[in-house]
């Protein structure tokens, strides 16, 4: 298996991506900016501005996670855990 996330900030984001509950990224992506990220299982994400990214899951769009400005915590993808 293994998981690969896609993400692009259209607004100033700031983002926090756990993988596989062992190691954590934390930073501010400008607008514009694309990071890519691997995991065996899972990631847990913490955005800043939800309306401000756009995510992709193994290639496949993901649908937007909020609004401008809201904060999610805790999202977990894939959502069944892996």
């Amino acid at each position: 298996g293994g998981q690969h996330l896609v993400a692009k900030a259209m607004e100033p984001t700031w983002i926090r991506v756990q993988i596989d509950g062992v190691r954590s990224v934390e930073e501010l992506l400008p607008a514009g900016a694309t990071r890519e990220w691997s995991a065996e299982k899972r990631f847990v994400l913490t955005v800043g501005n939800a309306g401000g990214i756009s995510l992709e899951l193994n290639g496949r769009p993901l649908p937007p996670i909020g609004a401008p400005g809201t904060v999610i915590r805790e999202l977990v993808l894939p959502a069944d855990g892996g």
